[in-house]
């Protein structure tokens, strides 16, 4: 008796489960537009530091300094 009651349990429950993960599953890729639109808007992997100057790194100084001692630059500049 519990055999089949367990089989009429866990045979319906698997099924539906498959059923819905198939359901889940995307039929493609997302389009492009969302990935642009997400480039757009994420922070840049590399940029640390503070925003260059619009007169691009002070004379003399690699991008590893601005990284670290540019805010300070800024800061005198002011």
């Amino acid at each position: 008796m519990w055999d089949e009651v367990s089989d009429a349990l866990t045979g319906d429950l698997f099924t539906d489960r498959e059923e819905r993960l198939r359901q889940k599953q995307p039929e493609g890729p997302p389009p492009d537009y969302l990935f642009q639109q997400a480039m757009q808007n994420a922070p840049s992997a590399g940029a640390v530091g503070p925003p260059l100057p619009e007169s691009g790194l002070p004379e003399g100084w690699s991008m590893e300094q601005w990284e670290h001692y540019g805010q300070q630059w800024l800061d005198s500049q002011g």
